[in-house]
């Protein structure tokens, strides 16, 4: 019987390798029919590897019509026999119900053995399934485990889940560098979701040191894949021009892509595109269509932008309730500019009633996210006592936070604080110092403020070339107290040369916007012709526009 057996296995061996030799014409014609017959009589005499090999066939249907009952019959007798690739194929039968009911308890089993013989397939998905608890107990450490011995092995899935475990901190303790490790051996193996996840580490810098163009090129290996969120990351990249040379078309490529798949974000991004003609031809009725589907997505990005054409009666006709309706969804997803506007939208009681309560609180949301102008606005209500108690100390917090993100409203107002010493120590220097940033962006109260210091020697130097030179700067920009206050120096002829002319013309652009101070000197001044030829008429019609623009303000 020993002998008998032997010969069996000898002849069933020798079957097996005709079918290769036929299969692959390897010293003979290539045939196919010669090829399955000796792999038939091969299984037939019970070899494993050739009950594999027909049960794979069933399978993919390839050459045999598919069939996966018939498959799974010859998985069983090749699995019986302790071939691991065979049992890990009935595993994989078993837990997709392939050919057979599905039944996790058998899946499970079936991957143990193979897992046992070092399959690292099998090892994986058995790891899956103590992680989920399907077919065994959930158990998180025996997924751990079974993912690591797999990953070792180069199981790709494996390294990817070892890079979530290590990304996440969850199971075993967090370690981003170990994360990057696997991921990037998986990603090397073509696994898109590795390879977005890679991408995303050399985005933030985490594990990795921060690099963009790593970023976009991991972006991209799984977006050819179809990934449709790294199809979007892509689109961003090459918008921005972040770690790729800028180019809108490929921004334009990659977001419809990545749209045409549903993607919220790149509807969004595609809708920018068009809304600006960036890459594509301006369209702000395509740029409104991608908003509205983007923001029935729940995309609050899209919800933010579609308020904004209701808000300004872009393309739609205006219309303040929508806006705050779709500022009021994206800030409920936390999206800090839609706070901030809806917070404008309650103080001003525009779409909303009016509640000054409900914009403190929406300011204070944005501001708890960095908003500056969050942040200065908030400073204000807590100065008034609007909404919120009055609280100058939260007035000085909130205003020095927006100052250190430059913003020129509030580093103008802390200044005016230091200046008087109100709720903060008297530093006019430090004062100074703020007028002068606001000022170097443009800001025209700044720019008066810093000239009365230099003009005073108040802080900073006295020094009337610089008084004047910011005085210009604000009286230029319009602001009515330094158009008169430079007119008065030119009346005077300090630090410019009098020209009494030129004070005329810079108290009429203050006057003209009200001024009442600008349109008594300016009265006074066709009182006695200065700078003018006298006219009493036009004196007494200058003397009422002030008194009239007095009484209206008491």
């Amino acid at each position: 019987m020993v002998r008998d057996k032997k010969a069996a296995e000898q002849l069933a061996l020798s079957h097996f390798k005709l079918f290769v030799k036929y299969h692959t014409g390897d010293g003979v014609p290539k045939d196919t029919a010669k090829a399955l017959e000796y792999l038939q009589k091969a299984a037939n005499l019970g070899l494993a590897i050739a009950q594999l090999s027909i049960g794979g066939l069933y399978r993919q249907g390839d050459i045999f019509p598919k069939n996966p009952t018939k498959a799974a019959v010859w998985f069983q007798k090749a699995a019986e026999q302790g071939l691991a690739d065979a049992q890990y194929g009935l595993g994989l039968l078993y837990h997709h119900g392939e050919g057979v009911p599905i039944n996790m308890t058998k899946a499970a089993s079936w991957f143990q053995k193979a897992a046992n013989q070092g399959h690292p397939g099998a090892q994986y998905n058995l790891g899956v399934l103590y992680l989920a608890g399907k077919g065994v107990p959930k158990n998180m450490a025996k997924a751990a485990k079974l993912f690591q011995k797999a990953a070792e092995k180069g199981n790709a899935p494996a390294q990817y889940n070892m890079g979530v475990l290590y990304h996440i901190d969850e199971y075993v303790p967090k370690n981003l560098v170990k994360a990057a490790k696997w991921y990037q051996l998986a990603a090397e193996q073509g696994d898109p979701d590795a390879q977005f996840s890679l991408a995303f580490l050399y985005l933030k810098g985490e594990g990795v040191p921060k690099n963009s163009a790593k970023a976009a090129k991991w972006f991209q290996k799984a977006a050819e894949q179809g990934d449709p969120v790294a199809q979007f990351n892509l689109a961003l990249h090459f918008k921005d021009g972040d770690g790729v040379p800028k180019n809108t078309a490929k921004a334009v490529e990659w977001s419809q892509k990545a749209a045409d798949q549903n993607h919220a974000g790149a509807r969004c991004v595609l809708g920018l595109l068009y809304q600006k003609g960036d890459g594509v031809p301006q369209d702000k009725a395509k740029a409104l269509e991608l908003f509205q589907t983007a923001a029935d997505q729940g995309f609050p990005e899209a919800q933010y932008k579609l308020a904004h054409h209701y808000l300004k009666g872009e393309v739609v006709p205006k219309d303040l309730a929508k806006a705050a309706k779709l500022f009021q969804k994206a800030a409920d997803q936390g999206l800090e500019v839609a706070q901030y506007n809806l917070a404008h939208l309650y103080k001003d009681g525009e779409g909303v009633p009016k509640d000054q309560r409900k914009a403190a609180e929406l300011f204070q949301l944005s501001a708890n996210q960095g908003n500056a102008d969050a942040q200065y606005n908030l400073a204000l209500l807590y100065s008034y006592g609007d909404g919120v108690p009055k609280d100058m100390a939260k007035t000085v917090e909130l205003l020095q936070k927006a100052a250190d993100q430059e913003l020129m409203e509030a580093q103008n107002n802390l200044g005016l604080l230091y200046q008087r010493g109100d709720n903060v120590p008297e530093d006019k220097a430090k004062a100074g110092e703020l007028f002068q940033k606001a000022a170097d962006q443009g800001s025209a109260d700044a720019q008066y403020n810093l000239a009365l210091l230099y003009h005073h020697g108040d802080g900073v130097p006295k020094d009337m070339t610089k008084a004047v030179e910011f005085l210009q700067k604000a009286a230029d920009q319009g602001l009515e107290e330094a158009q008169y206050n430079l007119g008065l120096l030119y009346q005077r002829g300090d630090g410019v040369p009098e020209d009494k002319a030129k004070a005329v013309e810079l108290f009429q652009k203050a006057a003209d916007q009200g001024y009442v101070v600008a349109q008594r000197d300016l009265g006074l001044l066709y009182q006695n012709g200065e700078g003018v030829p006298k006219d009493l008429a036009k004196t007494t019609e200058l003397f009422q526009q002030a008194a009239k623009k007095e009484n209206a303000d008491a």
